[in-house]
């Protein structure tokens, strides 16, 4: 299990993500009344020329009753019809919310799946062997790239110079991780 740990907290994190926007999806939804695909039902609607009357989703206009006081003191009552601005921002803002969960949902479910792509052995010896050469200007050899990733590195190694290559540069995660290399290396010539 040693290696493995602080990929797995990465790996759940990203699980977290991906699980904090699907609530947050259904619990727009539910706020709503709507159900939980009222952002799509809502453009939907609106490409069938569907309107606010029919769909039920933020009426625009509704009864109001005046009462109205005339010379005299009489009082006429009237019922007019008016218009709710508030709910013209409504609909546009928790339409624009729904779709935003949605695009947040698609890039976080990507990214799951960047980090298991990246987390496979092949792309780790890849990655590995792309960091040591442009730091170093020089050839690699395949095979000791791979014995560096089994026990030297292990996953948790490279994932962090994954981090720092995504958060940095390519040459700063060199610089973190040519040392380690080096030291490999001189370890591995002792041992033969």
């Amino acid at each position: 299990m040693w290696g493995y740990k602080l990929t797995l907290a990465l790996l759940f994190s990203k699980l977290l993500s991906i699980a904090v926007v699907v609530g947050e999806i259904l619990f727009t939804g539910w706020f709503m009344g709507a159900g939980q695909m009222h952002g799509l039902r809502v453009v939907v609607d609106a490409l069938n020329g569907r309107q606010w009357e029919s769909s039920g989703n933020f009426p625009r206009v509704t009864f109001c009753d005046l009462q109205v006081r005339e010379l005299g003191g009489a009082v006429h009552r009237w019922s007019l019809q008016c218009v709710l601005m508030i709910n013209m921002f409504n609909e546009k803002i928790f339409v624009f919310l729904w779709w935003w969960f949605c695009i947040l949902l698609f890039i976080s479910i990507l990214n799951f799946f960047r980090w298991i792509v990246r987390l496979s052995f092949d792309s780790q010896r890849a990655f590995v062997t792309a960091v040591l050469e442009a730091a170093m200007n020089e050839d690699v050899d395949s095979r000791d790239v791979s014995d560096f990733c089994k026990s030297g590195l292990k996953t948790d190694g490279t994932t962090i110079v994954h981090l720092i290559e995504e958060n940095a540069t390519i040459y700063q995660a060199g610089e973190f991780l040519v040392p380690l290399w080096q030291e490999f290396m001189n370890a591995k010539s002792k041992v033969e």
